[in-house]
């Protein structure tokens, strides 16, 4: 168990809890048990093998330190599920409810400007922390910086299939 304040988070030790904002076409997890719903397929993006797709359910804390701190859950739909990838990806689009950046660059707040959650730098990423700062398997170490691109694009014909395999499921 790992702890941030009062909140206490169970951690699965071989999981990956890394999960960074990407700029790509599609949001995307390394770990099958991310995963709230889950719908089996086999793909190829991008040279990478794509298992499945569904969603996932994040914990978010308000801000660090709060002295009131707010727990906020997020979804982000859809998610591709490729175990090959170096860690987690969100593309902000795919987030419920839908988030913006601050102006700081550090936070991300809802339409009214109100805290969901915060990030911090990490490896030369931006990082989405976690409620409790779970850690887990974590393939980005101390003094490697992360590669240039994290950034999973696909096609319009995958777009199209990945978006009706999700949301027909």
């Amino acid at each position: 168990m790992s702890s941030r304040g009062a909140t206490t988070v169970t951690v699965d030790p071989n999981r990956c809890y890394d999960w960074f904002i990407v700029r790509g076409h599609c949001s995307y997890a390394r770990d099958r048990s991310s995963f709230t719903t889950y719908r089996e397929v086999r793909a190829t993006v991008m040279g990478l093998e794509v298992l499945g797709i569904g969603s996932v359910q994040l914990q978010l804390i308000n801000a660090p330190e709060s002295p009131t701190p707010r727990i906020q859950m997020i979804t982000i739909r859809p998610v591709l599920h490729i175990p090959s990838v170096l860690c987690n990806g969100i593309n902000l689009f795919h987030v419920t409810p839908l988030p913006a950046l601050s102006q700081s660059g550090d936070r991300l707040v809802d339409f009214r400007g109100e805290s969901l959650g915060y990030m911090e730098r990490f490896r030369g990423g931006m990082r989405v922390v976690l409620t409790g700062n779970p850690n887990g398997i974590s393939p980005i170490k101390e003094g490697v910086a992360l590669p240039l691109n994290l950034d999973v694009y696909l096609s319009g014909d995958e777009t199209a299939r990945m978006l009706r395999l999700c949301y027909d499921a």
